[in-house]
């Protein structure tokens, strides 16, 4: 998926004011679910609101980083861990997989990454 694909599918998100659970693991620092929406979209980076109000930024300009997007489909791990509807268990998923801050070829089991899952309310 090229950066432009990725600003598209963000600023849709944006538009739609499409509530987000977002997970990861960077750089030692893991969280399991966090609910925001996306609140601007530049060349470079994301801005995202949580629901208690803080603001997070994520740059995903760094060269060697990856893109992969899923079309809606089931997620029961999750929504079972998160106790998500059936229509929440229907998303759309962005995930950023950024380069290992060793030298290797970038996997999904090396990679830095987040998870942008949309949630869809019923």
């Amino acid at each position: 998926m090229s950066h432009e694909e990725v600003r598209l599918l963000l600023n849709g998100w944006l538009e739609n004011n499409a509530q987000l659970g977002v997970v990861g693991q960077l750089w030692g620092f893991g969280f399991a679910l966090l609910r925001c929406r996306v609140t601007f979209v530049s060349d470079s980076t994301i801005g995202l609101v949580t629901i208690d109000g803080g603001k997070i930024e994520v740059d995903i300009s760094e060269p060697g980083t990856e893109f992969k997007y899923a079309q809606p489909r089931e997620l029961p791990e999750f929504a079972s861990k998160h106790g998500l509807t059936d229509e929440q268990k229907l998303a759309s998923s962005l995930m950023v997989l950024f380069p290992p801050r060793e030298a290797g070829e970038l996997t999904e089991g090396n990679a830095e990454s987040i998870s942008f899952r949309e949630l869809v309310e019923s």
